[in-house]
């Protein structure tokens, strides 16, 4: 399911053809909602993928294509491999530990997308466009942007869906 909202966003301009990229979010089974989001644009949980799509209005569509892909894949690896296996990488008890998982999770969504954009539209999604998260100084970087989410879930559930909700704008 994809909130309407979402594509209107993405039609206002026609540069590039994004049906192909509907379809796949249709066959996905995932359910994509527009959510006003802090500091975010996009953020894959158990029960959809939330993009903030007033934030959209600012990148090319090729950028916009790939953010989708990106948390896309986060989402489907949380389908696949559930809700245990995801509470379970945010609690790691090591913040090393912690922070390579995440950074794991985020270099597997960025070359998902990168493969999918390609297979799509036949464009070569530039690899400096991405987080590039292979690069060690990227890694720390990102390291000191994630510190505040370690030792947040701890195994629990709820403790990830307060997490979660820290980033949702309520109207």
């Amino acid at each position: 399911m994809i909130d309407e909202s979402i594509k209107r966003v993405l039609n206002k301009r026609n540069d590039l053809d994004f049906k192909p990229l509907y379809d796949l979010m249709e066959k996905s089974g995932l359910t994509f909602i527009n959510q006003k989001l802090r500091q975010v644009m996009g953020i894959a949980t158990f029960d959809a993928i939330y993009l903030d799509m007033e934030k959209f209005e600012q990148y090319t569509s090729e950028s916009r294509y790939f953010v989708i892909l990106h948390e896309m894949a986060h989402g489907l690896r949380i389908k696949k491999l559930g809700k245990a296996w995801l509470i379970g990488r945010l609690s790691l008890p090591e913040f090393d530990e912690f922070a390579n998982a995440v950074i794991h999770e985020e270099i597997i969504a960025d070359r998902y997308a990168c493969r999918m954009i390609y297979r799509l539209i036949k464009y070569n999604y530039p690899r400096q466009a991405t987080q590039q998260l292979h690069l060690p100084a990227n890694q720390n970087y990102y390291k000191n942007i994630i510190c505040g989410l370690f030792g947040k879930v701890q195994n629990n559930e709820e403790n990830y869906n307060k997490l979660f909700e820290t980033y949702l704008i309520k109207n």
